[in-house]
């Protein structure tokens, strides 16, 4: 641009001095008229720059990756100066880490609206940032250019493949209970009361501890031998080394999804346990659907940095070691990625083919 603006002022001051050299006022006329058109139009590209505003969109409820999307880019002329030509430059990023940077030009007449569609494709797991960094406004020769800086950006969470690990449950009710929800009798004896336990909704109020429950304020049910089923707690190891690197990343986040999302389908609601550097403490969410699963990952995902260096503190070993003593099933998932059962590793994953290795194995619990 420089050199076609070079070029042209080249040719114009030529045009002057042969008017002068060969006394034709027509050409020195010409020459002049031109710069004075050119000023003008100048003066209202500025005009124009001043009045217009950008503003980004994503989609709303996340995207996945590598499924293709798109980014909504708005221009508004709040001005009445039309503008023939602007350019948009938008940079795209991950994590805070920048990805690409893309551009989306065109025109808006005065008072006028434009939205361009931008198509993107997300490669990992994780925030999505797209920022505008500047909007350039042209002339109508398009000699001169002007930049007008904007701070308007959009986010959006990646999420990874919304996959569902077979799960087995081997260690299951011995017996269904009864249609009504009252546990099932073997040849005629009563079942045996195996815990007492917090109520939840669908207990039969037969099978509610009244005594107990007036003595802790609390509403507890009992829950008999021919019922009960066993309890698991998933652990997501964000301390410690973090993932070597995205493809790892997106293992992880992936693997902790399908766990949850199978033990929903074989009907076994779960604690959901990480520990958070910034708390300094152990945080605790029970998932009974995938409604809650879909909403922790979000909130994980939409943090700057979701792996933390620091060493997994005591109290995380201490919480598990009260958890496997109290007879729940510990299943861990660290960022290597591999999923641990009871210190046990029984999955291992790499950052390629991930996908096929969550799909093909079956975990047995």
């Amino acid at each position: 641009m420089r050199v076609r603006i070079l070029v042209t002022v080249f040719f114009f001051v030529i045009l002057l001095c042969l008017g002068g050299l060969y006394h034709a006022p027509a050409l020195a006329v010409v020459a002049v008229s031109v710069w004075v058109a050119e000023a003008v139009l100048v003066v209202l590209a500025l005009l124009a720059r001043h009045g217009l505003h950008v503003s980004v969109r994503l989609p709303e409820g996340g995207v996945r990756r590598l499924e293709p999307f798109a980014c909504a880019v708005e221009i508004q002329n709040r001005s009445i100066v039309p503008v023939h030509r602007f350019s948009v430059q938008l940079r795209c990023g991950v994590q805070g880490e920048p990805a690409l940077v893309r551009e989306v030009s065109g025109g808006v007449a005065g008072r006028g609206r434009v939205q361009i569609s931008l198509p993107l494709t997300a490669l990992h797991v994780g925030l999505l940032t797209v920022d505008v960094e500047q909007l350039r406004v042209w002339d109508l020769f398009t000699f001169f250019s002007f930049r007008k800086k904007t701070g308007d950006c959009a986010q959006a969470v990646l999420l990874p493949a919304l996959l569902v690990m077979p799960v087995a449950l081997e260690r299951a009710a011995l017996l269904p209970a009864e249609e009504d929800g009252a546990p099932g009798v073997l040849d005629g004896a009563p079942p045996e009361v195996r815990e007492i336990d917090a109520y939840r909704p669908g207990d039969a109020m037969r099978d509610v501890h009244w005594k107990l429950s007036a003595r802790q304020d609390t509403l507890l049910t009992k829950r008999y031998s021919l019922e009960t089923r066993p309890r698991f707690c998933v652990w997501w190891e964000l301390c410690g080394p973090p993932p070597q690197n995205p493809g790892a990343a997106d293992a992880f986040w992936t693997l902790c999804y399908a766990l949850s999302a199978g033990l929903l389908a074989a009907e076994a609601p779960h604690d959901l346990c990480w520990y958070d550097p910034e708390t300094q403490r152990v945080e605790v969410h029970r998932v009974e659907d995938r409604t809650e699963l879909m909403r922790l990952l979000a909130a994980h995902l939409r943090r700057p940095k979701p792996f933390s260096d620091h060493p997994l503190p005591d109290v995380v070993r201490q919480a598990r070691f009260l958890r496997a003593d109290a007879g729940e099933t510990i299943l861990v998932v660290d960022a290597t990625p591999c999923l641990y059962l009871d210190e046990y590793a029984v999955l291992k994953l790499d950052g390629e083919h991930y996908v096929e290795q969550i799909e093909e194995n079956r975990i047995q619990l």
